[in-house]
């Protein structure tokens, strides 16, 4: 018997009756307690979220987010999930993947670089504090992230997250978003799904720039409450070392376990002191808006907004400081910077020749430090790179502009909050957001999604204060965050008017063509629109009708062949993509379990092959299954994902005498099969039979594809 569904819906076959109550984790935008909390009841394991984040390779193509995938992230989560099974207490990141920044040192198989071939091949002396006590606390190292090359210190020219050996970084809400810099490659990554936390390091806006642009939350931590031993540095003065991650609680269980003093790091020494007893997760509250003085700068370039998007930032913007009212917070308006002309202005305010003379002492002496290094290092530099080289960091000139940072700092920055009695700052996030603000004087804050404008590009809301009040800025940012819950996965946007279309099973999309058209419901997806001429208003203004579709997908006898020609027996399972962006089409083949002959298996293959083409001509996505094998394709990424809106029955016509009993003993029977016996074989597959009573006996089996 042959079954096939033609749909533009995303697909999936549901071979494997679960038990009773069990569900299937969901991977996408799951946080750490998600995980922590199906790890206790076997939903998931460190090794199923390592293999379905190393499935989402192929999305990575396009974003370029990984610089390199860690070839000992298997062995981490099978050591975490044995850890987790000999009941050991685990820490709240225990098989939690996370991803590093590529200037953040690891002692192992992964290189260590800032996106430069300069640094290729060198060998550091061990792993970077922040680094080892993630690794103390069992949680999983994925990979290194890409990011602006140098930390954005090599040039002031050079775009932000693009680097020579991880290439030009991609929005993942809209190829032609700015994403940010340095900490490019971990907030991409973050925000699309692709790991579930990330560490970042800033020296001016590294954390809060990409994490707002690309709609994640980034925490930059006070200066010396986090070691950068073990960083590829530019300042003592200003580095620090911070999670990305996609919610504020995520942010703050990293931040509890890299935060401590490190005798490596002298600006930490009373970082210990600053930290609460039981860390900064009791300071998660609902109620965090409650009652604090927040500030708000009106001046250009914070929430004084003028060009295209000026209507879209101040409307959002304007809302959530209604949001933050409504929650108990307080506004102090209208406030003014003195001196804030001279401290966004990068060479007038003195941090230019400072962090010149900085970076040039401090990689000195992390090069010092390295087993092996490539040779002329201190030759290669172009741009910054070369100023640096060529700076006198021992002239009064660069002690001058150190002093004139600490003035700035506090005549500006903190004279506002001081005198003002605030707990907080607020300024956007934003491509043009200044976010020096902070970084000179070394000050936290964190940014947390806020919105997007007209062209989906993200933007979010940050929160700063003075040193070490981590404590507070966890209870306002929490508490904003749970009373906006502005962040959306990319996928919502990016194929809005796909899924529009493919649930409502419709051939297009109408949209007024008036004044203000939404258009970027088509653009932002690649989706074709025609418009029509529709009539005249009452000043004889011309109006339209626009229709919208989706493009044909293409690729998909090519992906198909290519599954056909590598399914083989025994595991009898394969997955693959061809294309990009639109073009972009995903699939899957799988023959039955009990199939050993490979003959068998691709005759199966070709027959579905050759009618799913043949019945489902055209379509954004198809299965076709038989007794002995099954292919499906789809234009929207699938694997690793479970979906129940594609089921069908076969029914068997003969009756038995005791249905009531018969449908138990069934239930238990295929009950068992799965949750005891498909689990442990490698190809997810199990049969088995029992008997019914003395003269019957049932037959059954349950399999799962391999991408579960």
């Amino acid at each position: 018997m042959a079954t096939k569904t033609c749909s533009s819906l995303l697909l999936i076959l549901l071979l494997a009756l679960l038990s009773s109550g069990s569900r299937a984790f969901i991977y996408e935008e799951t946080t750490i307690q998600k995980i922590q909390d199906a790890m206790k009841t076997n939903q998931v394991t460190s090794r199923e979220l390592v293999d379905y984040y190393e499935r989402m390779k192929g999305k990575d193509t396009q974003l370029k987010s990984f610089i390199e995938w860690n070839p000992d992230a298997d062995n981490q989560a099978d050591a975490a999930d044995q850890y987790h099974n000999a009941r050991h207490n685990g820490t709240i990141v225990t098989g939690v993947p996370f991803l590093l920044k590529d200037n953040i040192a690891t002692k192992d198989d992964l290189n260590t670089t800032t996106g430069s071939y300069a640094l290729l091949g060198s060998i550091v002396p061990r792993d970077a504090f922040v680094v080892q006590k993630l690794r103390d606390a069992k949680a999983v190292l994925l990979g290194k992230g890409s990011l602006s090359e140098w930390s954005g210190f090599r040039d002031l020219d050079a775009p932000p997250g693009w680097s020579a050996r991880g290439g030009q970084g991609k929005n993942p809400y809209n190829s032609d978003a700015p994403v940010g810099g340095s900490s490019s490659g971990p907030a991409i990554a973050v925000a699309a799904n692709l790991v579930t936390v990330a560490l970042g390091t800033e020296t001016s806006g590294s954390i809060l720039s990409p994490a707002s642009l690309n709609s994640v939350v980034g925490f930059k931590p006070t200066v010396g409450l986090t070691s950068r031993a073990g960083v590829i540095p530019i300042s003592a003065r200003q580095d620090t070392v911070g999670p990305i991650t996609r919610t504020v609680a995520d942010a703050v269980h990293v931040l509890d376990i890299i935060a401590g003093t490190d005798p490596s790091d002298p600006a930490t020494a009373d970082a210990d002191t600053y930290i609460p007893e039981h860390g900064y997760k009791q300071h998660l509250l609902s109620d965090g808006l409650n009652g604090k003085r927040l500030g708000i700068l009106r001046t250009s370039p914070f929430f004084n907004f003028t060009g295209q998007f000026d209507s879209d930032y101040n409307t959002t913007y304007e809302k959530h400081f209604q949001t933050i009212k409504d929650n108990g917070g307080v506004l102090v308006d209208n406030l003014v910077i003195p001196n804030i002309s001279t401290i966004i202005n990068f060479t007038l305010s003195g941090e230019k020749l400072a962090l010149l003379a900085e970076f040039k002492i401090a990689l000195e002496a992390y090069l010092e430090e390295l087993t092996s290094s490539p040779e002329d290092i201190d030759k290669i530099g172009q741009g910054l790179l070369l100023e640096a080289y060529n700076t006198d960091p021992t002239s009064p000139a660069v002690t001058k502009a150190i002093s004139n940072l600490r003035n700035l700092s506090k005549q500006g920055f903190e004279k506002v909050i001081n005198d003002n009695k605030l707990d907080a700052l607020l300024i956007p996030g934003t491509e043009a957001t200044p976010y020096n603000i902070f970084s000179i004087g070394g000050y936290p804050a964190i940014t947390v999604p806020a919105g997007y404008d007209s062209d989906d590009f993200p933007f979010g809301l940050v929160f700063g204060g003075l040193k070490y009040t981590e404590t507070t800025l966890t209870e306002i940012a929490y508490s904003f965050e749970q009373a906006t819950l502005a962040r959306r996965a990319p996928e919502v946007s990016a194929k809005l008017i796909r899924k529009v279309i493919t649930y409502n099973k419709l051939d297009a999309v109408l949209i007024p063509d008036i004044v203000k058209p939404v258009y970027n419901l088509f653009s932002i997806g690649g989706n074709p629109a025609i418009t029509v001429p529709a009539g005249y208003e009452v000043d004889d203004w011309p109006s339209g009708l626009s229709l919208g579709g989706y493009p044909a997908i293409t690729n998909v006898d090519e992906l198909l062949a290519s599954l056909s020609s590598t399914i083989v027996p025994p595991t009898g399972f394969g997955e693959g993509s061809i294309g990009q962006d639109e073009n972009q089409v995903f699939g899957l083949g799988l023959c039955r379990g009990d199939i050993v002959s490979t003959s068998d298996c691709n005759t199966c293959l070709d027959m579905a092959i050759t009618k799913i083409r043949s019945s489902c001509p055209n379509k954004k996505g198809a299965i076709y299954w038989t007794d002995l094998c099954l292919i499906k394709y789809s234009d929207v990424y699938f694997f690793g994902q479970i979906d129940d809106t594609n089921i069908y029955n076969v029914i068997n016509r003969t009756l038995v005498s005791k249905p009531e009993t018969f449908n138990t003993q069934v239930n238990e029977f295929l009950s068992l099969l799965s949750t005891h016996f498909a689990p442990a074989n490698p190809i997810y597959y199990a049969s088995g039979q029992i008997n019914i009573n003395t003269s019957t006996t049932l037959y059954g089996f349950v399999q799962c594809t391999g991408d579960l």
